[in-house]
Order: C-alpha cells, then structure tokens, then sequence
C-alpha cells in the first residue's frame, strides 16, 4: 500500500470495484471453458484496482463478504420462509460460484 486511502479514495474505489461486479454480472454465461491451466490462472487473475491492507505479514483485500445470505442466517423479521428459501437457492454449486467471483475479482 503506497498511500493512506482517505474517505473519498475509499468510495471512489468501491464504485470503481462494484462497476465492475456488474459488469461480471452481465457476462455471457454461454462462454467456452477454459481448455488448460494456464487459460484458467489468466482467467482468474485478480483485479488489479482491489484496494488492499496489511495485517503483520499478510496482505489482504479492504472489501469483505458477509456469510450471512450464503449461509441463510440472513434477518428476515416476519418473513418465516426465508430461511428455507435461502438454502435452496444457495447450493454448494453455487456458494462455490459466488467465493469464485469473488477471488476472481480480488476479494481474499
């Protein structure tokens, strides 16, 4: 980390970050597989942009993603089916879908 990210940096790079979720969200979802390794390890390099921290040694990404809606502990208040709806929708299939996506674009 080459500078202290301030409050505007900070949400200028999470617009930044989000914009290009988005963009990930409306890709082809028809698109070939990768044929070895290597076009797999190029197709998920990290996004360069990812604002990062230090904790001792380790280096880690300043954008984090809650359990809470992979899981299905999410606060649902009167709405008792959400719990159930919530683990059907979030497969083991997919979990493993969503913490792709997000390795893919930086979030460790």
């Amino acid at each position: 980390m080459s500078e202290p990210l301030n409050r505007q940096g900070f949400i200028k790079q999470s617009v930044l970050a989000s914009g290009a979720a988005l963009g990930l969200a409306g890709r082809n979802e028809t698109a070939a597989v990768p044929d070895s390794p290597t076009d797999q390890a190029a197709q998920t390099a990290p996004t360069a942009g990812m604002p990062t921290g230090k904790i001792g040694n380790l280096t880690v990404s300043r954008l984090i993603s809650g359990g809470n809606l992979i899981s299905g502990w999410a606060h649902s208040r009167d709405l008792i089916y959400l719990h159930q709806l919530m683990k059907q929708y979030n497969t083991e299939k997919k979990v493993l879908e969503t913490l792709a996506l997000l390795e893919e674009n930086g979030v460790n």
